[in-house]
């Protein structure tokens, strides 16, 4: 091996242009992974930091059934957990709110009544400043927006209330950091556990409890058992622990990066290989030269393996300092979702794994080409034209696996098959598929091509006649270099418009949604009526999850446990305030079912995902543990309900891993789930209050009496904002590879111009000009970037599509492809084939013009002395 790199290390050196830009290749792959992999291990760290504060990190987390319905865990339970061998810590507790004052602002907040030794060790907060609490009574510790609101510093008094009428004066003695994820959490007031229950005049009953445990092994099993145990009206669960809810959370995305790792490793294959091939071709004479002298055919393999090692080792190096500035950048450009910036182990393995393997796979068939040279044939040519029926073939398979990934997912009955198929095996099946048919187009479109772009571009004709056909997998490999970034470009930016055309804003939408730490009652309506004149309409409603006696999905373990939310309405008011599209149902009829009882309306995704509809029955857990049977009077969409609840209760998307929502009555909730406090409202407020002065001392008003606001602007802009600051991170790795593809290109055009130096060198001397020249690569170039552009496009389309199909397997969210308007899909698609073309256009010609002018201006004498390519 050591004379092979010796030999490997002079080629490099007489040419160390096109190897530098082969190790680009590879490091671009290392690269994507680890800025992923290290994206997303941060992002796991700032979400187990944060949450950790609301889910905490003991092993077992219970709670009543029925939540935000007045159920509690009662104190005898929480006494005969604690005697149990097995069981280390218990901590419960009490959740409530309370009034701050100071001077004349006050306001409600969200309050947790905690015990200051055990809750500090099981949920752990992260500290802006000062200490936690030590357990006095005249303490409090708040999170940095109660702060904020309230001009509270370290150290400074207030006065603190539960019902807003007897008060006590306490001091701050900590502030919480800001959430991470700041929709993940309301502001929150933390007191000892003991001066809350005094304040309320209760005895100590719990909303939560916390339970360490000692010695067990199969935590999830325990759940099961400790379940089994307590009953139907206790909700048991894993903590962040053991395998862990936010572990399940994570798989999507872990499958996601491995899906990643396959595609662009694909793609460091084709332009290793390629480049590697090139030289193969190139170095004909000196491998004939050495079978001549004695070299055996194992000898001259790893010859080229030394080279794939000595391109493996600079690539690896580089990609793994490029993929840490990469996540570097996107953790400091998203500093509301990442709280620190972490890299694992694994993610560093899973980048060098897959620079290795690109090298390997692409390092076998120039081994194979090399093996098979034979010492007469290797001293009269210098290579082989590639012949139309390899490229024919190439094509055939490629359109093979496009319709065998189709027909997977449409013929496979059970849907963890067809989830698991298309994971594993269809989207690699995709990426392959359109990458063989790259060559087959191009040399299809030759005919086309060169008349087209010869008058375009000022080149006859004549000379792009087999410009494509004469190397068509030299141009494969420029074409698998562009399409990656395009692909994911286009599937990025599709995936999010496919999302944000399927989500439509209402047209009829209440100007405020407003969440009250205390309980809306229907007196407390009239009294805002009262209160606030510019109020025209207002309505309450609640948000609950809701158990189902069986799982709605059986798609991965991760859909395994998934709940409803079960959003209490007055029939009447919400159906005027609130745009519902009646899918299925008369709307006059349903209204008067579901105010009658015993009816609930079902949102669409619901209907998908269970195959249910109007007069279908449908049973929930009530709060004794006893199913309660509806039926359904209406299949709606309801986009404003699935808003609210997602802007004002975020930290249920992570307790609760909710499917879709129902509508029913407050009668209904009342009566089967024991719904104690209505918390939310609608409001329609007259035009005079829609200037943004009038709506923002509004909404202040409405914060000092207890109430958290949002108008549906602000909703409207805050989500869509969220939503497209994700796909712009994510299109940053898109464009990343498009741009290191381009380094790919100008490796082939340098291979293209050095292997035509002759033919350059006779175009000059009859006459053809420097700029012809550079006219004639760029014209070559173009064709094989509105190629790529238009496959890559392409198959970037075909993963949007199946992700429409993904979301109505996983989830039953039927998001329509681009767009809902069969004209507007077609307009979208077509914009994304241009935008595609033209984005590789530029890429290549930019890629391809230093080289390009270095062939044109190099002497007329030295390109002749090259002799025939």
């Amino acid at each position: 091996m050591a004379i092979a790199l010796r030999l490997a290390m002079r080629q490099w050196k007489a040419r160390p242009l096109r190897p530098v830009l082969c190790s680009l290749a590879i490091a671009a792959a290392v690269a994507l992974i680890i800025s992923v992999g290290a994206a997303f291990d941060s992002l796991m760290y700032s979400m187990r930091s944060s949450i950790g504060q609301m889910l905490g990190v003991a092993e077992i987390h219970i709670r009543p059934t029925q939540r935000r319905t007045g159920a509690v865990i009662p104190a005898e339970m929480i006494a005969g957990l604690e005697k149990r061998p097995e069981i280390e810590m218990v901590s419960g507790r009490i959740r409530n709110f309370s009034v701050l004052t100071k001077g004349e602002e006050h306001r409600w907040f969200d309050t947790m009544g905690i015990d200051p030794v055990q809750d500090e060790q099981l949920r752990p907060k992260l500290m802006a400043s000062g200490v936690p609490l030590s357990g006095k009574p005249d303490e409090i510790m708040i999170d940095a927006t109660v702060a904020e609101l309230m001009q509270l510093h370290l150290g400074e008094a207030a006065e603190f209330s539960t019902d807003g009428g007897e008060c006590r004066e306490v001091r701050v003695v900590g502030i919480i950091k800001r959430p991470t994820i700041e929709l993940l959490s309301k502001p929150m007031v933390f007191v000892p556990i003991k001066s809350l229950a005094a304040d309320l005049k209760v005895s100590l009953e719990f909303s939560t409890a916390d339970v360490k445990l000692r010695g067990v092994e199969d935590i999830d099993g325990y759940v099961k058992k400790l379940q089994k145990e307590l009953g139907a009206t206790m909700q048991v669960d894993a903590g962040l622990g053991s395998k862990a809810r936010l572990g399940d959370e994570t798989k999507t995305i872990q499958m996601g990066l491995s899906l990643l790792s396959v595609i662009s490793g694909i793609c460091a294959a084709l332009i290793i290989g390629t480049t590697l091939s090139v030289g193969v071709q190139e170095r004909v004479r000196q491998f004939g030269q050495l079978r001549c002298i004695g070299a055996s055919r194992k000898q001259l393999a790893m010859l080229l393996a030394a080279d794939a090692f000595l391109l493996l080792m600079a690539g690896m190096v580089v990609g793994m300092l490029l993929g840490v500035v990469l996540s570097l950048v996107v953790v400091k450009m998203l500093p509301q979702f990442f709280i620190g910036y972490k890299i694992s182990g694994l993610s560093l393995l899973m980048g060098l794994l897959n620079g290795c393997l690109s090298t390997v796979a692409g390092s076998l068939i120039p081994m194979w080409q090399v093996m098979r040279v034979t010492p007469m044939a290797a001293v009269t040519n210098s290579g082989q034209r590639a012949g139309a029926g390899g490229v024919r073939r190439a094509a055939m398979i490629g359109l093979v696996c496009i319709g065998a990934q189709l027909l997977l997912w449409f013929l496979v009955p059970s849907r963890e098959v067809r989830f698991q198929a298309y994971l594993y095996v269809g989207l690699p099946m995709i990426f392959v598929g359109y990458t063989l048919l790259g060559p087959g187009v191009l040399v299809l479109l030759e005919r086309v091509g060169a008349p087209v772009l010869g008058t375009l571009l000022g080149v006859k004709p004549a000379l792009l006649r087999s410009a494509w056909s004469r190397t068509p997998w030299r141009a494969g490999a420029m074409i698998a270099a562009l399409m990656i970034g395009v692909a994911l470009l286009v599937a990025v930016r599709g995936r999010g418009e496919s999302i944000m055309k399927s989500w439509v804003f209402p047209t009829r939408f209440p100007d405020i949604f407003a969440y009250s730490v205390t309980a809306i009652t229907p007196k407390r309506v009239e009294a805002m009526r009262g209160k606030y004149p510019q109020v025209t309409e207002v309505t309450s409603l609640a948000a609950f999850p809701v158990a189902m006696p069986n799982g709605v999905f059986d798609v991965g373990k991760m859909m395994a446990k998934s709940s409803t939310t079960f959003v209490a309405i007055d029939p009447g008011a919400f159906s005027t305030m609130l745009e519902l599209d009646f899918v299925q149902g008369d709307p006059k009829t349903a209204v008067a079912q579901l105010a009658r009882g015993g009816h609930i309306f079902v949102a669409r995704e619901f209907q998908v995902a269970r195959n249910l509809g109007v007069g279908d029955k449908i049973a929930f857990t009530g709060s004794d543990g006893k199913p309660v049977q509806f039926t359904i009077a209406a299949v709606v969409t309801a986009n404003g309900v699935d808003m609210v609840k997602s802007y004002f209760d975020m930290r249920s998307a992570f307790a609760d891993q909710s499917v879709s929502s129902v509508l029913g009555s407050i009668a209904d909730a009342q009566k089967h789930f024991k719904l104690r406090d209505v918390n939310l409202m609608l409001m329609n407020i007259d035009a005079g209050g829609h200037s943004p002065e009038a709506m923002k001392a509004f909404r202040d008003d409405l914060s000092r009496d207890g109430v958290q606001s949002a108008s549906s602007v602000e909703m409207k802009t805050s989500l869509r904002d969220l939503i497209w600051k994700i796909v712009d991170t994510m299109s940053l790795i898109a464009v990343g590879a498009l741009a290191v593809a381009s380094l790919g290109v100008a490796n082939m055009v340098i291979a293209s111009v050095h292997a035509r130096r002759y033919e350059f060198g006779v175009l000059r001397a009859i006459g053809a000009g420097r700029w012809q020249l550079i006219r004639l690569v760029l014209a070559e170039v173009t064709l094989i970037s509105v190629v790529a552009g238009v496959l890559g496009a392409l198959a970037g389309l075909h993963f949007t599509y199946m992700g429409t199909r993904v979301d109505r397997l996983l989830i039953g969210f039927p998001t329509e492809f681009l767009d809902t308007d069969p004209a507007g899909r077609w307009v979208a698609a077509l914009i994304y084939l241009g935008l595609g073309a033209a984005v590789t256009t530029a890429l290549a010609w930019a890629a391809a013009i230093i080289p390009a002018v270095r062939g044109a201006y190099a002497a007329q004498r030295a390109l002749l002395a090259g002799g025939r390519g």
